[in-house]
Order: structure tokens, then C-alpha cells, then sequence
């Protein structure tokens, strides 16, 4: 377990740190796969989307337990901060919400927005989406590939990083129909509890009323795989720390500027 969690920490700061890491987590061979097989198998079975994820994972399988037998584990440990670095982001979420935060010119704060998954122009609701956009990251690019990691090791980080790749990145125009219902619903469970991780960790560390009160709401109407309750939750974190500035700036002695209205 220490050798996992020393591998977690050098993958942060290594993804915090290394300005080329956003270039070696490329995917261009898993879609050169998706397109070979596109040609060799037929199409619109659900279970067909195993022969687009399995192999690769087998492969990293194969490789970590064989590399276990050697030198008392330390090739095996490199292979893994390897694959969990690759699996990590693509980008860094810090350093593209800080972008599209200083951006100063619409070119690059579009282009900013963009890597955070948000349409720009945003418009009408922008501070409510790019609170969406962070929370959503959060959880594809940083928590889900770690908690698959911590359960499965780089298999799991591996699998979790190709699964949004295939559902939701692109990937995606090489699934049709069930096939790509499938790669989400597989996705969907795979966020499911990461996200319940999340909004526990939100209710801890900031308001836990409002988040609770704003997880039991979104499952009010019965039990969802849909793990869109973190940016709900993420949502109501945010506004209550803008309720309270104004009270935190009194007790600091400053008079807060009235609200526009």
C-alpha cells in the first residue's frame, strides 16, 4: 500500500511539474485499434465493446505480473506510476482552469474553456457551468482514475482512462448504437462511487447541510447511476461560500459592497 500511494504522489507532482505530460498521455494507438477492429468485427452487439477494451487491459496485466517477479517488485512499481501518470488527466485541470480565469482575450479564453469541456461562448448561466466543468474534471481527470487505481492498480486506472476515452472522448465515433450504450452505462458505474466519494468529501470540507440536503433531492426520485449529484453538490458548495464572504468579511472589520441587483 505505501508503494501505491508513493506512486500517486509522484504522478501529481510530476503531473503538476512536467510541461511534456500532456503529450505523452496521446491516444492516438487506442483510436488506430478502435479503427482496425472497426474492420474486422461486426457491429451493434453490445458485448462487442470487450474486444475493444479487454485486450489492451490484459496486456497491462500480463506485464505488471511478470514484472512483479523481478528485482523485488521495482520494475513492477515503475510500470505502475507509468500507467497511472499516462492515465492521469489528459491535462492538468489546475493549470486550465487557471487559463480560462486569466484569459484575457476571447481567443484564449476560448480555447481555455474548451479544454475544460465548456462552449464558448458560455453566456447566460457561464459561472454555473464552469463550476460543472471543474467538478466534472475533477472526477474524470483526477479521482477516478485514482480510486481505480487504489482498488485495481494500473489495470483499473488503465481501464477507467480508456472508458471515458470510448464514451465520451474520441473514441466515441467508432461505438454505434447498443455498443456505445454500453461503454456509458460500464462508465456510469465505474463514476458511481467515486462520485459518492467526492460529495462525501464536499460535505466535510465545506457545507455539509447544503450538500446533503442537495444529494438527498437529486435522489429523491429513487436510485441513479447518474452521477451528476457531485456537480450538483459542487453547485451548492460554491454558492454557500459566496453566501458567507459577505459575514466573513464583517467579522474580518470590512464592509462588503453591496450586491447589484
Amino acid at each position: 500500500m505505501s508503494a501505491t500511494l508513493l506512486a500517486v504522489v509522484i504522478a501529481l507532482v510530476l503531473g503538476h511539474t512536467w510541461q511534456g505530460v500532456r503529450q505523452l498521455r496521446n491516444v492516438d494507438w487506442y483510436l488506430a485499434w478502435n479503427d482496425w477492429l472497426l474492420q474486422h468485427r461486426s457491429r451493434g452487439a453490445g458485448w462487442t465493446f470487450a474486444l475493444v477494451l479487454l485486450p489492451p487491459l490484459v496486456l497491462v496485466a500480463l506485464v505488471q505480473a511478470w514484472l512483479g517477479l523481478l528485482l523485488f517488485g521495482l520494475p513492477a512499481f515503475l510500470f505502475a506510476l507509468l500507467v497511472l501518470l499516462y492515465s492521469w488527466g489528459p491535462g492538468d485541470l489546475d493549470g486550465d482552469v487557471e487559463a480560462a480565469i486569466d484569459a484575457e482575450d476571447p481567443v484564449a479564453r476560448e480555447a481555455a474553456l474548451a479544454r475544460l469541456g465548456v462552449a464558448a461562448p458560455a453566456g447566460v448561466g457561464e459561472p454555473a457551468k464552469l463550476v460543472d466543468a471543474v467538478f466534472q474534471g475533477a472526477l474524470r481527470r483526477w479521482f477516478g482514475v485514482l480510486f481505480w487505481f487504489l482498488v485495481l492498480g494500473p489495470v483499473g486506472a488503465l481501464a477507467y482512462r480508456l472508458l471515458v476515452v470510448s464514451a465520451e472522448g474520441p473514441a466515441r465515433v467508432f461505438l454505434e448504437g447498443r455498443e456505445h450504450d454500453v461503454a456509458a452505462t460500464v462508465l456510469r458505474v465505474a463514476d458511481w462511487p467515486v462520485a459518492q466519494l467526492m460529495t462525501l468529501g464536499l460535505a466535510l470540507a465545506g457545507n455539509f447541510d447544503r450538500v446533503l440536503a442537495t444529494w438527498r433531492d437529486w435522489h429523491a426520485g429513487g436510485a441513479s447511476l447518474d452521477p451528476g449529484f457531485v456537480l450538483a453538490a459542487g453547485r451548492a458548495c460554491v454558492d454557500a461560500q459566496v453566501d458567507e464572504e459577505p459575514l466573513e468579511m464583517l467579522d474580518d472589520g470590512v464592509r462588503p459592497t453591496s450586491r447589484p441587483a
